[in-house]
């Protein structure tokens, strides 16, 4: 999420969507058959006042974005049209703006899973990559209960493996998650997990944050090659998820 320094130091709890009923949205540029799609978890101020993704002059998305090699160049909020050119779509988890994550609830933003499921299964992404690691934990608290022989046990021992290094790292949960979509043409939509890029989320520096994006950018590389085997991931059971 995005906003000014002066939000930055008040803390906000949930506010129902009349509170920002003056906001509008910002648009999806959805790619049917995407190399990436990228979710945000829902609108900024900034960015519903400018009608752009991720608009904030503190947000990093752009930068890392281009200094992980994902873009040729670096682009400008107001340049987001353009990330299908690349082969990437970009959406929100929520659709609704509010000056803070924090305004939205766990309900809520677990509710919107279904709707973004219902664009993965439109534009077959290759990878789905999350920006910001609450907006994973959402998604996954539903996908658990829509999974083919889920075993948390399984889910526990991936997520202890590492050692925690307190970088921005797979340690710290920004990697390849063990999930997967399969869609009735055999290919696939796997997930990865990034650091959030708002100015107002300071656990990792931008230097960190780009080497989270080069990760993601390399497990992409490796899936256009096909080049990960991805039997022993968890699949999603679609029809289940969207009764």
């Amino acid at each position: 999420m995005e906003d000014t320094s002066t939000v930055k130091k008040r803390k906000h709890g949930y506010e129902p969507p009349e509170s920002f009923a003056h906001l509008e949205g910002v648009p999806d540029y959805i790619l049917e058959g995407s190399d990436l799609m990228i979710v945000g978890i829902n609108p900024g101020r900034t960015s519903s006042i400018r009608g752009h993704h991720f608009a904030h002059p503190s947000n990093s998305f752009y930068a890392c974005l281009y200094e992980s090699g994902l873009t040729s160049r670096k682009l400008r909020p107001d340049e987001d049209y353009t990330l299908p050119e690349f082969g990437y779509s970009i959406t929100n988890l929520n659709s609704r703006p509010t000056v803070m994550q924090s305004q939205l609830s766990k309900a809520e933003s677990r509710a919107s899973v279904p709707e973004l499921v219902k664009k993965i299964l439109r534009c077959k992404p290759k990878l789905v990559a999350f920006i910001g690691k609450a907006i994973w934990e959402d998604c996954e608290w539903v996908f658990k209960d829509a999974i083919k022989g889920f075993d948390s046990k399984a889910i526990k021992r991936t997520k202890t493996s590492k050692e925690k290094t307190g970088d921005c790292d797979e340690s710290a949960g920004f990697l390849l998650q063990n999930y997967k979509i399969v869609h009735d043409d055999g290919s696939q939509s796997l997930f990865f997990t990034l650091p959030s890029t708002s100015g107002l989320v300071a656990s990792y520096q931008k230097p960190a944050k780009v080497r989270a994006f080069t990760r993601c950018r390399e497990t992409l590389e490796k899936l256009k090659c096909s080049y990960l085997d991805t039997t022993k991931m968890f699949t999603i059971d679609v029809e289940k998820l969207l009764d």
